[in-house]
């Protein structure tokens, strides 16, 4: 478990439902003082399924977090907080549409 303490405020951010099979934006990086401290992944289909979560530096995904998310559940991921530096964004792919939504929590650094 990663324990840390952030200085800031709260970036108010939107769920976004996993709509195709290809990548898809969960949150595009505003300034260099944000951090992604979690994510929060809701899985609406009666089977598990692998969620892929990748930090884009503007030119490539990297693979950040992979797992599978049981059926019918909620999966909080707190243990990987990731600095988001000017032009990168979080994107997510899933094999299934329309059943997993992402909420990542933002802080933005003062």
């Amino acid at each position: 478990m990663i324990s840390a303490n952030y200085s800031g405020g709260l970036v108010q951010t939107t769920p976004v439902k996993i709509t195709t099979t290809s990548t898809t934006d969960i949150y595009a990086d505003g300034t260099k003082e944000e951090v992604c401290v979690s994510f929060c992944i809701v899985n609406e289909h009666s089977s598990a399924l692998a969620v892929s979560v990748y930090v884009n530096d503007g030119t490539s995904d990297v693979l950040y977090w992979e797992k599978s998310v049981p059926a019918n559940d909620t999966l909080i991921e707190t243990d990987a907080p990731m600095k988001l530096r000017d032009g990168y964004k979080i994107t997510a792919q899933v094999g299934t549409i329309n059943v997993i939504t992402i909420t990542p929590t933002i802080l933005r650094q003062s």
